[in-house]
């Protein structure tokens, strides 16, 4: 399933249903629906929803239609937050701090270079943003001017879950029964929420979750939080903020719903779903609850694109292998081909798995592809130059140094 949790650590990214040549090659109205979009943050005007896929910043209509990328540097891009006038994204470039604009696309970074991680809130005056920030990382208030620091907890601390009342006054944040040096869960399941003034002062606990709280939103008079209360799988929970023991399951199934987020008028609900592997955009009007499963059109890379098709082999017999690869536009991103699960470990690295072959669609430029399977085979490492609107070819053989089952 996939949660927001420190950058840092090693991160289970969602799975691409298609590709995005796959997008391109449909018949004109033909769509998909999971296309491992994370983080959904819908504006607050509700006409458009922010997310972070394939490691870059990219906005999609309320209706769905096209994704549009937003950010194409260096670096994953995760935790999007817009500003309350709807022009500007927060969202970390790594552990930097950035902003983007909605409209042109164009980067600036935070005075001071901030760093940080987890989620992050605009406050209602657009001036300052709040998250986990500093070193080590806090829950904090940002100037967006100045880039100095402000921090809400005394003593100061890391929360990885917490949410911000739409005024801007009050923060909402979890803390669990866990002893650090000792195993998580020991001490029980329960989740307590908690309330603190936005400029800190005394927290006050709201209520026990009976479960592990992995993600939370603040609505209009109520959070909505994602918990596997009752079950294997994540489902959205509305804790209403004036009885908050009457907590009322929003979503059920054999899925996991996460990132929740509203619009600032409280009519249009977001959220992702993964019952069809690679998670799903899903809209629901509050007050009605109907709810739509986004459609997905078009991509646009903002950039000229091309094709690679990748041949993977064993170096010598020339047979089709499964193996582990990464697709790199250098000093740039990393992509990922058909039905692949993409993973990003500790390293920074981004990859992949295909069976024998791949395609995929990205922008013109250089590429370093590598192939990896295993202990028993040496890596291997292809640079391409991709031309727009062509099909590139590229054969990776994985080299075998030992095999210890013809050695019996």
């Amino acid at each position: 399933m996939l949660r927001t949790i420190p950058f840092a650590s090693t991160l289970l990214m969602a799975a691409l249903a298609f590709t995005l040549g796959f997008l391109r090659s449909q018949p004109p109205g033909a769509s998909i629906r999971a296309i491992g979009a994370i983080q959904p943050r819908i504006s607050p005007d509700g006409t458009s929803i922010a997310v972070s896929y394939q490691g870059a910043i990219w906005t999609i209509g309320r209706e769905g239609g096209e994704m549009r990328r937003l950010t194409s540097a260096f670096g994953f891009d995760s935790n999007p937050g817009w500003s309350p006038d709807g022009k500007r994204i927060g969202y970390f470039n790594g552990r930097a701090l950035r902003m983007v604009d909605a409209g042109t696309g164009s980067v600036a970074e935070v005075p001071n270079a901030v760093q940080g991680s987890a989620d992050l809130y605009f406050n209602p005056d657009g001036r300052r943003i709040l998250g986990n920030f500093g070193q080590p990382s806090t829950l904090s208030w940002v100037d967006l001017q100045s880039g100095t620091l402000t921090q809400v907890m005394q003593p100061a601390q890391f929360v990885s879950v917490f949410g911000l009342s739409p005024d801007g006054t009050s923060i909402a944040y979890v803390m669990t029964q866990d002893v650090s040096g000792e195993q998580t869960g020991r001490h029980g399941p329960q989740a307590d929420v908690w309330v603190i003034p936005s400029r800190g002062g005394e927290p006050k606990k709201l209520v026990q979750f009976r479960s592990r709280v992995y993600d939370l939103w603040w609505g209009r008079n109520r959070l909505i939080v994602a918990s596997d209360l009752g079950g294997a799988h994540n489902d959205l929970w509305t804790i209403p903020l004036n009885d908050p023991l009457l907590a009322t399951r929003l979503t059920s199934g054999q899925a996991d719903e996460d990132g929740a987020s509203v619009s600032a008028d409280g009519r249009w609900l977001v959220y992702t779903d993964n019952r069809d592997g690679a998670t799903a955009l899903v809209r629901r009007e509050v007050d009605t609850g109907a709810e739509q499963t986004l459609p997905l059109t078009r991509m646009d890379l903002g950039a000229p694109t091309g094709t690679i098709t990748l041949a993977l082999a064993e170096k010598g017999t020339g047979e089709p292998v499964t193996a582990r690869v990464s697709v790199q536009q250098k000093d740039g991103k990393y992509f990922a081909p058909a039905g692949a699960l993409y993973w990003m470990l500790g390293s920074g690295v981004e990859h992949f798995y295909a069976a024998g072959s791949a395609q995929l669609t990205v922008p013109a430029g250089s590429y370093v592809i590598r192939g990896i399977r295993g202990l028993e085979y040496l890596e291997a490492r292809v640079e391409v130059d991709v031309a727009a609107g062509r099909e590139t070819a590229a054969r990776v053989e994985l080299e075998r140094w030992t095999n210890p089952p013809a050695r019996g």
